[in-house]
């Protein structure tokens, strides 16, 4: 069963559109994601009536489209799903359909190392890049660290960043700071669930604010352990004395809990995403803005009240510098000026929201936005 949807649509020549198809998989190979797990669609005949809006989705978009093709993408923009015009060399977005032409599009350059990165903004819009698929493992050390070694090694191999205490803090570092940042940051919680894991503090915290923060808990429930506290966006996976070989987890076991961590992980992507969208969609109708739509980098066209252009670019997750920097290259590439870096603030530590702070006032090109306070900054902005 697939996770992720890719379509490409709208590319007449068979031969450009195989390669292209050709360096999303490489590019898909590289982090280790397995081929079945991504759909590539070329034909979207029935697309629309058989989508799962909880599946990730990207639309890699040439400019010659038929009817058919343009329906289905006009309907997957009002989802706010990203639709990336794909220009080829030295052509002109404006060539584009009309309602393709706001969005922040790339370009196939004549070298390989342009296809490549054309390709890079595709899967980076669904968090299919190696760096974008983090992961946090909850577990009380007396009972289970053997096996989160373990797992973290064994997901590490998968291409995921995978956070584990005793091996992604820093000597030096405030211990539970650093903690809580990495597990607002993460898109999956792994959760060992062993006898006396709700009575410790720590972990018992970490299980209650990834549940607030709506991240996504995959439960391995040790043997002899009835869960009592369920979470939303969770999936259980209950062992058994078989499914261990001493302290560790059997193989196989090992690549039936990978497997559930990936699919829970495309969903809770897809979650958050509408989420963080769907918040700045109502703060933007509330200041009298209209989203037109989603791009490369999942860049949100706006068109404010004043009738003036704005972009938004949604994080999920903890943003950071080098995540405004990234934007203010994009922006400028995209004649997008001022952009916004579109956040949700809840469980970020308030030293990193001052340092978002001081980063907003220090640094012009781009505009940090809460998501929360989207309606008050667009009147703003549109207000001049």
């Amino acid at each position: 069963m697939s996770l992720y949807d890719l379509l490409v649509l709208g590319c007449p020549e068979r031969e450009t559109r195989d390669l292209f198809i050709g360096v999303l998989r490489g590019l898909l190979a590289e982090g280790d994601v397995p081929e079945s797990e991504v759909r590539l669609i070329t034909d979207p005949a029935d697309y629309l009536s058989n989508r799962n809006p909880r599946v990730p989705t990207v639309v890699a978009c040439f400019s010659d489209l038929s009817a058919n093709e343009l329906t289905t993408i006009s309907a997957l923009i009002t989802a706010r799903v990203p639709v990336i015009p794909v220009a080829m060399n030295e052509q002109r977005f404006e060539t584009f359909p009309e309602p393709l032409q706001s969005l922040n599009g790339t370009v196939l350059s004549p070298n390989m190392e342009g296809w490549t990165s054309a390709g890079a903004a595709i899967l980076e819009s669904v968090g299919l890049l190696r760096m974008q698929r983090r992961l946090f493992i909850s577990y009380r050390r007396t009972e289970a660290r053997e096996a989160a070694v373990q797992l973290h090694d064994q997901m590490a191999a998968r291409g995921f960043q995978v956070f584990l205490d005793t091996h992604s803090i820093r000597p030096g570092r405030v211990f539970q700071d650093d903690l809580w940042q990495s597990l607002t940051d993460s898109d999956v919680m792994v959760m060992l669930d062993t006898a006396t894991y709700f009575e410790s503090k720590w972990t018992r915290e970490e299980f209650g604010r990834a549940q607030s923060m709506g991240i996504s808990i995959l439960r391995l429930v040790w043997p002899g352990i009835t869960p009592e506290e369920t979470a939303e966006l969770s999936e259980q996976r209950p062992l058994t004395h078989s499914d261990f070989d001493g302290p560790l987890l059997k193989a196989d076991v090992l690549q039936d809990i990978v497997e559930k961590t990936e699919r829970l992980r495309a969903r809770s992507l897809a979650a958050r995403h509408t989420e963080i969208t769907g918040k700045l969609k109502a703060g933007a109708e509330a200041a009298g803005a209209k989203i037109r739509g989603a791009g490369a980098f999942r860049s949100i066209s706006i068109e404010l009240q004043s009738g003036d252009d704005a972009w938004a670019y949604p994080v999920i997750g903890v943003p950071t510098a080098n995540m405004m920097y990234d934007i203010a290259l994009r922006a400028a590439a995209a004649d997008h000026a001022r952009p916004f870096l579109v956040y949700d603030h809840t469980g970020i530590t308030t030293d990193w929201l001052s340092h978002l702070g001081w980063l907003d006032e220090s640094i012009g090109e781009v505009d940090f936005m809460r998501v929360a306070d989207a309606a008050d900054v667009l009147a703003r902005r549109a207000s001049g």
